[in-house]
């Protein structure tokens, strides 16, 4: 129950419309924590996984800035 945090800190960050990428980088970043991973198994998850999808990151990355 309690790993599901990340989803509160995601509607709560929304909400009081602070800034997007670090509101679901830093839910991200707590729910891995919550489950058990440490910062470093984190940090190579997401490096990883970035790597993996980099030709899905060019379209976020371009739309960014029109959300925001």
């Amino acid at each position: 129950m309690i790993k599901l945090l990340g989803i509160v800190l995601i509607a709560v960050g929304f909400a009081l419309r602070w800034n997007a990428l670090l509101v679901v980088v830093l839910a991200g970043i707590a729910t891995g924590l919550l489950a058990g991973f440490s910062w470093r198994e984190i940090m190579e998850m997401s490096g990883r996984l970035f790597v993996d999808n980099r030709a899905l990151v060019l379209p976020v990355i371009v739309l960014v800035p029109v959300v925001g």
